[in-house]
Formats: structure tokens, C-alpha cells, sequence
């Protein structure tokens, strides 16, 4: 019996993806095979493994432009999207996913339309235009289902399950969940089944029909046990967040907070960063509510420590990424431009070469001809050449753009976050503190904007000098305070990760420079040692005299 056990959880879904793996790996593969089982490995790949997904998506799309197969590029353009809207980078998908229900048009292929419907509806969900999600899952589900595709259906019917539920209307959601719950019982697609149990017990927990709600999470939960590392992570850490809240409900406490504590581990070791400060949010609420104080400031400075490393980490990207979007715009102007004069050019180009044929006679004027021929040829390899060089820095800054709406989406959520649970703490428990703790948290909360405010004004200054709209101005200064300012700003951040900050200085640290742009390069150096050291190591931040 327990083998048959262990047989039955290894997931038949997880035996798709090595198999993909292994037809890729194969030598003898065609590049049209390759580019569709790089487009398969990426879409089941993309809310299990984002990064992997996304390495897949690029080389099936490159491999597709190369060898000019529209369909290829159109799936691979589609399921960037996808793993972009993922991401909360709503406009890249949006442009990746309109290019692709282009090509599928094209195409005339059904099943590429519908997929690229499925990717409008979530981008639609997560900027809450209600109407058009439901639309556009509507649109995808009524296409499949046409197709008769029962894997693409129960992807739909799944996503109508959890439109319906964001709209509260119960019933609906219930039926077309079950539905997919069905569907996919046949076809064993087990990651997705994870997705549609915590679809379920989030509506009977609506409902307040808390047994139904549990035992849905908890078969969500089994499920992701037996898949281990390709599990449906965000469904997993949903599961037990809402358990704990059952549990609270019910006058559980300690069940309350085991799961919240699992919660928590699964959210950090899978960087599911909302999930994490969400985990540690109620966390300091469950002790709250115990009257455990020193629990409940220590989930508070948790949260605030990660808010306020989030936000030290990209605060490098962010002002590259700022300067790269405005680079974007006007280089993709002067692109158009330059493939507009080519093109012009190339029709010029063939007039003149029927106008050889036709006057071939006339040598003198034929002469002409063939000098201004070879000029324009000439001309045209050197602007050819601008263009391929512009296309690609256009595209990695196409890269860089990407990565700075990820970066922002999710940034601009951090530092309020953390301000705005220490404010909610103080007022739900304002009478359970003490004096003391209540100008400990203010004092806290000062810090934490004092930091904000100062990693922002890093970032204009920055985004200002790489648009040449500041000079250097260089002074002598002394360099000791400078230096423990740095390690003021990182000290939380080191503690975060068990890192012991060391700081040392001769007497004299008079030096001649530009003070601000001298402090944006010392922050940047220790945020990179801090971010790549590991935990239980050190960082030492030391000033020494150079031989001149």
C-alpha cells in the first residue's frame, strides 16, 4: 500500500516537464520542435519557476525570429506576457501580448487568440477593470471549450472561478471551479487542481462556512507536499495564511500561529515577498492580541527590516532603469526615422538601376549613375548599420525598462506598507503600550521615513546626473561622518541577515570631492556587500590613505 502511495503523488504533470526537458535535450531535434517545446516548458513553467520560464520564453523567441516562423514568435511573445504580468509589469505585457493576438490573427490559429484572451483577462483583473476581465476569461473559455481542449478549459473555466469570486458572485464561481476541478481529475494536472481547491475554500470562507473552507486548503496544501519544489507556491502560502485566519476565527490561537509561521518560511524561501510581509504583519497582530509585546515588536521590526531592504536593494536599478526609459523613447524615435530614410532610399535605389537599362547608352550619364549608385549603397550600409547597432541597444534598454516597471510596482508598495502597519499598530493597541514603547515606535517610524526620504533623494540625484542636468562640485570634507551615515542606513538591514557591519577610519579623512555623489557611490558598495554576503558573515566598511 505504501508504494502504491508514493506511485500515485509523483504528479503526471511534473512527468510532462522532464519529458519536455528531455525531447529538448535531444540532438536530433527539428528548431521548429525546439521552439514549441521551449514555448510549452515556459507556459507550465511560469507560476512555479518565473525565472526559468522566462529563460525559456527568450530562447524560444529568439530561435522563432531567426528562422522567421510568426506562430513561434507569437507564442513566445504571448507567454512573456504572461510571465510579465506576473510581474506587475502591466504595460510590457500588455504591448508583448497585443503583439502576439496580432500574429496569431494572422495565423488564423484559434487556440493562440484564446491564450492571449486568458493573458487580457488577468492583466484586467489586477487593474480591477471587472468588466473587461470577465469579458476577456469569458471570450477564452468559450473558445477553448470550442476547440475541445479540456487542459486550456479547466484553465479557463479556473480563471471564470476567481473572476466570479472577486465579483461575489458565489454560486457562479463554485460552478465553474468544480467544473474545472473535473476536468483536470482526468487529465491529473495537479499544480492547477492546487489553484482551483484554494479557489474553493476562499468561497466557502465567504460563506462562513469554515469546515468546507479548511478542507479545501488543506487538500490545496497536500497537493503542494506531494509536488515539493514545483508546487503552485502562491496557492500554498494563500492556503495557510487563510488557515490561519480559520483558526483565529474559531478560537484556535496556537494552530493560528503555527500556520502563520509556515507561512512566513514558505514565503522567504521562495521570495514571495508580499506573502512574507503579510506573514509577519499578522504575526505581530496574533501577539498583539495575546498581550505578547516583545513577540509583537519583534514582528513589527521584521517587517519593517524587510520593507526597508527591499527598498535598499533596488534603489540602484531604479535610477538606471529612469534614465533608460527616457533613453528608450528617443531612440526608438531616431530608429523609425533611419528605417524610413532606408526604405526610402531602397526604392530610390531600384529607379535608378531600371534607369541604367533604359539609358545604358548614354556612357557619360551611366557613369553618373553607377558613382551616385555606389554612394547611396555606401550610405546605406553605414545607416544599416546605425540601425542594427540602435535595435540593439534598444532592445536591452527595452530589458532595463522592463525590469524598472517590476521594480517600481512592487517598491512603491514597501515603505508605505511598513509605515502603515506600525501606524495600525499604534492605533488598535495604543492602550496595551506603554509610554516608553509608544516613543520607541516613534522613533522607529522617524528613522524609517528619514531612510526613505533619503534612498529617494539618492535616486533623483542620480536619475539628474545621468541626464547631465547636475554638475559635479567638488570641496574638502571630512569623510568620518559620511562614513557612519552609511552605516546608520545599513545597520538594520545587516541585522536582518545576521551580518556583523565593522567600520574603521584613520585620524585624518580629509578629502577633496563631490560629498553627495562621494556618499552614492560608498552606499551603493555596501548595499552590494551586504546583498551578496552570506548570513553569519561580515562586512567591513574600512577608509585608508592612498600611497599619494
Amino acid at each position: 500500500m505504501l508504494f502504491a502511495i508514493l506511485v500515485s503523488i509523483q504528479p503526471l504533470w511534473q512527468q510532462q516537464v522532464d519529458s519536455l526537458e528531455r525531447v529538448l535535450n535531444r540532438p536530433d531535434i527539428t528548431t521548429e520542435d525546439k521552439i514549441h517545446t521551449l514555448y510549452m516548458l515556459s507556459r507550465d513553467l511560469a507560476f512555479v519557476d518565473r525565472l526559468q520560464a522566462l529563460e525559456y520564453a527568450d530562447e524560444s523567441l529568439e530561435l522563432a525570429t531567426q528562422a522567421e516562423d510568426r506562430r513561434g514568435m507569437a507564442y513566445a511573445y504571448r507567454i512573456l506576457g504572461s510571465i510579465y504580468s506576473l510581474d506587475e509589469n502591466y504595460f510590457t505585457s500588455m504591448q508583448y501580448i497585443h503583439l502576439a493576438h496580432e500574429l496569431f490573427v494572422q495565423q488564423e490559429d484559434s487556440a493562440g487568440i484564446a491564450n492571449c484572451y486568458v493573458s487580457m483577462g488577468h492583466i484586467y483583473r489586477n487593474l480591477n477593470e471587472r468588466e473587461k476581465e470577465e469579458r476577456f476569461h469569458r471570450l477564452s473559455y468559450d473558445l477553448f471549450k470550442k476547440l475541445g481542449q479540456p487542459e486550456r478549459t479547466a484553465v479557463a473555466a479556473h480563471n471564470m472561478g476567481e473572476t466570479y469570486y472577486l465579483h461575489g458572485q458565489l454560486e457562479k464561481a463554485r460552478a465553474y471551479t468544480q467544473e474545472a476541478i473535473e476536468i483536470l481529475s482526468g487529465i491529473s494536472h495537479a499544480a492547477l487542481t492546487s489553484s482551483c481547491y484554494k479557489v474553493m475554500g476562499l468561497i466557502h470562507l465567504k460563506e462562513q462556512d469554515y469546515q468546507e473552507a479548511k478542507r479545501y486548503f488543506q487538500k490545496a496544501l497536500d497537493i503542494s507536499e506531494g509536488l515539493g519544489k514545483d508546487a503552485q507556491k502562491i496557492a500554498s502560502a494563500e492556503s495557510l495564511i487563510r488557515l490561519a485566519e480559520i483558526s483565529g476565527i474559531l478560537g484556535n490561537p496556537s494552530r493560528e500561529k503555527a500556520y502563520l509561521e509556515q507561512a512566513a518560511k514558505l514565503s522567504q524561501e521562495n521570495n514571495l515577498y508580499d506573502y512574507q510581509v503579510r506573514s509577519y504583519y499578522q504575526l505581530a497582530l496574533h501577539y498583539a492580541r495575546t498581550d505578547d509585546v516583545e513577540n509583537t515588536r519583534r514582528f513589527m521590526v521584521r517587517h519593517k527590516e524587510l520593507s526597508d531592504s527591499l527598498q535598499v536593494i533596488l534603489t540602484n536599478d531604479r535610477a538606471r532603469l529612469t534614465q533608460g526609459m527616457i533613453h528608450i523613447e528617443q531612440l526608438t524615435k531616431k530608429t523609425e526615422e533611419l528605417e524610413e530614410q532606408a526604405a526610402q532610399q531602397a526604392l530610390a535605389l531600384e529607379i535608378r538601376n531600371r534607369t541604367l537599362i533604359l539609358i545604358g547608352v548614354f556612357l557619360i550619364i551611366l557613369s553618373l549613375l553607377i558613382y551616385k549608385l555606389f554612394r547611396t549603397l555606401r550610405e546605406m550600409r553605414e545607416k544599416n548599420s546605425i540601425i542594427q547597432m540602435q535595435k540593439e541597444e534598444l532592445a536591452e534598454l527595452n530589458a532595463s525598462k522592463d525590469r524598472f516597471f517590476s521594480i517600481v510596482a512592487h517598491d512603491l508598495r514597501s515603505p508605505l506598507g511598513s509605515l502603515k502597519s506600525f501606524t495600525t499598530l499604534l492605533a488598535d493597541h495604543i492602550d496595551l503600550m506603554s509610554l516608553e514603547e509608544i516613543k520607541e515606535m516613534g522613533v522607529q517610524l522617524d528613522r524609517s521615513v528619514d531612510n526613505t526620504m533619503q534612498l529617494t533623494d539618492n535616486l533623483i540625484t542620480w536619475a539628474r546626473s545621468q541626464m547631465n542636468e547636475i554638475k559635479t562640485e567638488a570641496t574638502e570634507f571630512d569623510l568620518r561622518p559620511l562614513v557612519e551615515n552609511v552605516h546608520t542606513v545599513f545597520a538594520s538591514v545587516a541585522r536582518h541577515k545576521q551580518i556583523t557591519m565593522e567600520v574603521s577610519y584613520p585620524e585624518e579623512t580629509t578629502i577633496f570631492g563631490d560629498k553627495n555623489q562621494i556618499e552614492f557611490v560608498i552606499r551603493n558598495l555596501v548595499n552590494n556587500a551586504i546583498k551578496y554576503t552570506r548570513e553569519g558573515g561580515t562586512v567591513k566598511l574600512e577608509v585608508l590613505p592612498a600611497d599619494d
